[in-house]
Protein backbone atom coordinates (compact mmCIF):
# COMPACT_ATOMS: atom_id res chain seq x y z
CA UNK A 1 0.00 0.00 0.00
CA UNK A 2 1.05 3.97 -1.01
CA UNK A 3 0.28 6.69 0.86
CA UNK A 4 1.01 10.01 -1.34
CA UNK A 5 2.64 13.32 0.75
CA UNK A 6 3.20 16.05 -1.06
CA UNK A 7 6.78 17.78 -0.16
CA UNK A 8 5.04 21.32 -0.45
CA UNK A 9 2.74 20.50 2.50
CA UNK A 10 5.73 18.93 4.76
CA UNK A 11 5.61 18.94 7.68
CA UNK A 12 1.64 20.21 8.29
CA UNK A 13 -0.06 17.77 6.55
CA UNK A 14 -1.20 14.70 8.92
CA UNK A 15 -1.29 11.15 7.15
CA UNK A 16 -4.19 8.79 7.60
CA UNK A 17 -3.50 5.14 6.72
CA UNK A 18 -6.97 5.54 5.17
CA UNK A 19 -5.56 7.01 2.85
CA UNK A 20 -3.28 4.72 1.17
CA UNK A 21 -3.91 2.60 -1.86
CA UNK A 22 -2.83 -0.68 -3.55
CA UNK A 23 0.32 0.11 -5.99
CA UNK A 24 1.08 -0.47 -8.99
CA UNK A 25 4.33 -1.96 -10.74
CA UNK A 26 5.45 1.52 -12.16
CA UNK A 27 5.60 2.61 -8.84
CA UNK A 28 7.06 -0.51 -7.09
CA UNK A 29 10.56 0.27 -9.73
CA UNK A 30 10.53 3.54 -9.16
CA UNK A 31 10.99 2.91 -5.29
CA UNK A 32 13.50 0.58 -6.59
CA UNK A 33 15.28 2.82 -8.50
CA UNK A 34 15.72 5.36 -5.82
CA UNK A 35 16.66 2.94 -3.25
CA UNK A 36 19.39 1.27 -5.64
CA UNK A 37 20.37 5.21 -5.98
CA UNK A 38 20.15 5.92 -2.67
CA UNK A 39 21.72 3.43 -0.56
CA UNK A 40 25.92 3.51 -0.54
CA UNK A 41 26.06 -0.06 -1.56
CA UNK A 42 22.98 -0.35 -4.30
CA UNK A 43 19.67 -1.35 -3.14
CA UNK A 44 20.04 -4.54 -0.34
CA UNK A 45 16.43 -5.78 -2.05
CA UNK A 46 16.16 -6.51 -6.35
CA UNK A 47 13.39 -5.05 -8.02
CA UNK A 48 11.46 -8.22 -7.63
CA UNK A 49 11.34 -8.40 -4.26
CA UNK A 50 10.42 -4.38 -3.72
CA UNK A 51 7.77 -5.31 -6.75
CA UNK A 52 6.34 -8.10 -4.32
CA UNK A 53 6.57 -5.97 -1.10
CA UNK A 54 4.91 -2.99 -2.19
CA UNK A 55 2.09 -4.47 -3.70
CA UNK A 56 1.32 -6.63 -0.92
CA UNK A 57 -1.29 -5.92 1.85
CA UNK A 58 1.31 -6.24 4.47
CA UNK A 59 3.54 -3.31 3.46
CA UNK A 60 2.93 0.62 3.48
CA UNK A 61 5.06 2.90 1.83
CA UNK A 62 4.90 6.49 2.85
CA UNK A 63 6.21 8.29 -0.49
CA UNK A 64 7.32 12.13 -0.56
CA UNK A 65 6.69 13.75 -3.95
CA UNK A 66 7.98 17.24 -5.15
CA UNK A 67 5.22 17.17 -7.77
CA UNK A 68 5.38 14.23 -9.68
CA UNK A 69 9.23 12.97 -8.90
CA UNK A 70 9.47 10.24 -6.18
CA UNK A 71 12.28 11.71 -3.84
CA UNK A 72 12.41 10.07 -0.51
CA UNK A 73 9.99 7.17 0.81
CA UNK A 74 9.19 5.24 4.34
CA UNK A 75 8.59 1.82 4.10
CA UNK A 76 6.68 -0.33 7.38
CA UNK A 77 4.98 -2.83 8.61
CA UNK A 78 2.35 -2.42 11.09
CA UNK A 79 2.23 -5.49 13.02
CA UNK A 80 -0.88 -5.33 15.60
CA UNK A 81 0.42 -3.19 18.09
CA UNK A 82 4.14 -2.46 16.53
CA UNK A 83 5.67 -1.21 13.53
CA UNK A 84 9.02 -2.43 11.82
CA UNK A 85 10.46 -0.32 9.68
CA UNK A 86 11.96 -1.58 6.67
CA UNK A 87 13.14 1.20 4.87
CA UNK A 88 14.10 4.72 5.07
CA UNK A 89 15.08 6.45 1.34
CA UNK A 90 15.85 10.09 0.38
CA UNK A 91 17.18 10.77 -2.40
CA UNK A 92 20.82 12.09 -2.33
CA UNK A 93 19.99 15.47 -4.02
CA UNK A 94 17.44 16.33 -1.56
CA UNK A 95 19.33 14.94 1.51
CA UNK A 96 20.20 17.20 4.55
CA UNK A 97 16.94 18.47 4.28
CA UNK A 98 15.40 16.70 7.20
CA UNK A 99 13.49 14.66 5.14
CA UNK A 100 13.93 11.58 6.66
CA UNK A 101 13.02 13.44 10.12
CA UNK A 102 9.91 13.85 9.01
CA UNK A 103 8.93 10.95 7.77
CA UNK A 104 9.47 9.35 10.84
CA UNK A 105 7.49 12.12 12.47
CA UNK A 106 4.50 11.01 9.92
CA UNK A 107 4.95 7.32 11.52
CA UNK A 108 5.07 8.21 14.66
CA UNK A 109 2.10 10.45 14.77
CA UNK A 110 0.43 7.34 12.57
CA UNK A 111 1.72 5.02 15.02
CA UNK A 112 0.00 7.83 18.51
CA UNK A 113 -3.73 7.41 16.01
CA UNK A 114 -3.26 3.74 15.86
CA UNK A 115 -2.55 2.59 19.69
CA UNK A 116 1.01 1.33 18.94
CA UNK A 117 3.39 0.18 21.45
CA UNK A 118 6.80 1.11 19.49
CA UNK A 119 8.20 1.04 16.76
CA UNK A 120 11.80 -1.10 15.97
CA UNK A 121 14.22 -0.93 13.07
CA UNK A 122 17.40 -2.03 11.81
CA UNK A 123 20.04 0.71 10.98
CA UNK A 124 23.97 -0.36 9.58
CA UNK A 125 26.43 -0.04 12.65
CA UNK A 126 28.96 2.88 10.19
CA UNK A 127 25.35 4.88 9.43
CA UNK A 128 26.18 8.08 11.58
CA UNK A 129 23.79 10.42 9.96
CA UNK A 130 20.84 7.58 10.22
CA UNK A 131 21.55 7.19 13.93
CA UNK A 132 21.60 10.34 14.50
CA UNK A 133 18.26 11.35 13.11
CA UNK A 134 16.77 8.35 15.03
CA UNK A 135 18.76 9.08 18.11
CA UNK A 136 17.61 12.48 18.04
CA UNK A 137 13.99 11.32 17.43
CA UNK A 138 14.12 9.25 20.77
CA UNK A 139 14.70 5.80 19.54
CA UNK A 140 17.13 3.91 21.73
CA UNK A 141 19.86 0.70 21.10
CA UNK A 142 18.22 -2.60 22.05
CA UNK A 143 20.69 -4.79 20.53
CA UNK A 144 23.21 -5.80 17.89
CA UNK A 145 22.31 -7.95 15.34
CA UNK A 146 25.87 -9.48 14.15
CA UNK A 147 26.81 -9.73 10.32
CA UNK A 148 23.16 -8.61 9.66
CA UNK A 149 24.13 -6.47 6.00
CA UNK A 150 26.05 -8.24 3.47
CA UNK A 151 27.78 -5.95 0.55
CA UNK A 152 29.93 -5.04 2.64
CA UNK A 153 29.37 -7.63 5.73
CA UNK A 154 28.29 -5.71 8.74
CA UNK A 155 26.82 -5.46 12.12
CA UNK A 156 23.21 -3.80 12.84
CA UNK A 157 21.60 -1.62 15.39
CA UNK A 158 18.49 -2.67 16.57
CA UNK A 159 16.67 0.66 17.99
CA UNK A 160 13.41 1.14 19.78
CA UNK A 161 11.49 4.20 19.97
CA UNK A 162 8.45 3.43 22.92
CA UNK A 163 5.24 5.22 21.68
CA UNK A 164 3.27 4.79 24.92
CA UNK A 165 3.46 2.88 27.96
CA UNK A 166 2.19 -1.11 27.85
CA UNK A 167 0.88 -1.96 31.72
Amino acid sequence: MIIKIDYAKLPTKQVKLTAGYLANEEEASAIYLLAQASYPFGSPWTKQQFVDDVLSRQSIYLCLYEKTTLIAFLSFRLLIDQIEIDHVVVDEKWQNQKIAQQLCQQLVNLAQENQVEAIFLEVRQSNAKALAVYQKMGFEQMAIRKAYYHHPLEDAQIMRKMIRKVD
